[in-house]
């Protein structure tokens, strides 16, 4: 198993158990998302790109403690993003580009951003609205935003241009200002 790519838990070599790869791309997988439970609990990776799920993400995906990538573009995914997966202490890739999420970006994001693992956060192509919140930024480790094709307003911070340790940035086709 590829340890490199692991958060802090299996870095530091706290859980030396098995760890799983779930990949069930583009497999005509439909439905909801089920309930995460402990059969999961030592779950990598979890891909289920081009599939027909639909619904929301369950909260009990927050609690998969050693899950690094989630992977779940091109979907129909509906409702709100929570808050729980952005903080996760372990979770370094998070794409749910090309769904349905709507609402606003998660706010409260600041007051916990050292908890934040993410390197990569993609939720282009979706149906969010709302102002760009400039703590969304404010995660340490992340190193691409994709926000585009969303419907997103407001202006667009002045102090986002001070940000130096962020790679990527796209917030194109919204409705922003400034």
């Amino acid at each position: 198993m590829n340890r490199t790519l692991c958060g802090r838990q299996c870095l530091t070599g706290e859980n030396k158990s098995p760890k799983w790869n779930l990949n069930l791309a583009s497999n005509q997988v439909s439905g909801t998302l089920l309930c995460f439970s402990a059969l999961f609990i030592s779950l990598f990776l979890l891909n289920l790109v081009g599939n027909s799920i639909i619904g929301g993400i369950p909260l009990s995906i927050s609690s998969l403690h050693v899950l690094n990538l989630l992977n779940i573009p091109s979907n129909g995914l509906e409702f709100r993003i929570l808050l729980q997966l952005i903080l996760s202490d372990c979770l370094l890739v998070l794409d749910l580009s090309y769904n349905a999420l709507s609402g606003p970006v998660p706010s409260g994001i600041v007051e916990h951003s050292d908890r934040s693992a993410l390197l990569l956060l993609d939720l282009s192509h979706n149906k969010l609205s709302s102002e760009l919140h400039l703590e969304i930024v404010e995660l340490r480790n992340l190193l691409g935003l994709f926000l585009s094709h969303n419907r997103l307003t407001g202006d667009i911070p002045s102090s986002i241009g001070n940000l130096t340790y962020h790679r990527a940035l796209d917030f194109s086709y919204n409705s922003y200002s400034g």
